[in-house]
């Protein structure tokens, strides 16, 4: 991979196959009640938030890896 740095951009079975591999996650949270029946998998036991960023839409957050993910 050049420059040692991978985008996944989902579905959540994407998102989820990847996940023992992230070292870092960058997440842009807008705030309210969606629609929809895919769902980001639940990461945060794996991440610590390293950095926050609210902007008038919502909030953007960088977290990093702190533990071993699930099994690859």
């Amino acid at each position: 991979v050049p420059h040692g740095r991978v985008w996944v951009l989902g579905g959540e079975a994407i998102y989820r196959a990847t996940l023992p591999w992230w070292t870092a996650v960058e997440l842009t949270r807008i705030p309210g009640r969606h629609d929809g029946d895919t769902y980001f998998p639940e990461f945060e036991r794996f991440f610590s938030l390293v950095r926050t960023e609210p902007f008038s839409g919502g909030v953007f957050e960088r977290w990093e890896r702190s533990s071993a993910g699930p099994p690859v």
